[in-house]
């Protein structure tokens, strides 16, 4: 008996070593081969829920109060061209801050603003670009400002509603309440974009750290 109980472990021991190969082999399969401009990701933008969760400690490089651009992965389009999804973050220190973006839910858009404690935690993140300021112990009247012009509706100024235009036009926003200094939002947008574009490998091959930098249209400088 104590054979036969010796041979079933060695059994279940065998068939563990297999299993856990063939995961092995799977998760290293999964990893794409194609280069990253041929590659097409779901063109929705990212939520919570789609994203894998990673640890990582607060970034040195945010500011405590700093206003941001923050951009994600969103793969290509039908025309070849990269895809970003656009929003803001508000940083009010100790990891914790405002995330504000709207995504696309069937035929219309939703906010999706919240809290959260780690920006970083999205492996579709590009990097965050400083335009302005607001003391956190007034992150009230930011919250304010974003949310004063209704979700569903194209931004004045703008022939669509998408993450993009609602970012730049919430610039806008900021900049009339004194928050960010921009002179131009077009402006703007091409750094951004150019950015976003210069990042995109750096991200889609999960590079650290992530890029934190400074808009030069709105005067920031941020140290590298």
């Amino acid at each position: 008996p104590r054979l036969r109980r010796l041979q079933t472990i060695d059994t279940h021991l065998r068939a563990s070593v297999v299993l856990g190969l063939r995961y092995k082999t799977r998760v290293e399969s999964w990893r794409p081969s194609q280069p990253s401009h041929l590659l097409t990701p779901s063109r929705s933008a990212p939520t919570c829920s789609s994203v894998l969760i990673m640890s990582q400690a607060d970034d040195p490089r945010l500011v405590d109060g700093g206003i941001y651009v923050i951009i994600f992965l969103r793969g290509t389009e039908e025309d070849g061209q990269r895809s970003f999804h656009w929003g803001l973050y508000h940083h009010w220190g100790n990891k914790e801050g405002c995330k504000y973006h709207i995504k696309n839910v069937g035929q219309g858009w939703m906010s999706d603003h919240g809290r959260t404690g780690g920006v970083f935690k999205s492996i579709f993140l590009v990097g965050l670009m400083q335009i302005g300021y607001c003391d956190p112990q007034n992150k009230d009247a930011v919250k304010a400002v974003v949310e004063a012009h209704p979700v569903n509706t194209i931004p004045p100024g703008f022939g669509t509603l998408s993450c993009r235009t609602w970012t730049l036009y919430t610039v806008t926003a900021l900049t009339a309440a004194g928050y960010v200094k921009c002179p131009s939002v077009q402006a703007l947008e091409s750094e951004i974009s150019q950015w976003a574009n210069r990042e995109y490998d750096a991200a889609f091959n999960a590079v650290q750290p992530r890029s934190i930098v400074g808009s030069s249209v709105c005067g920031i400088h941020v140290p590298q």
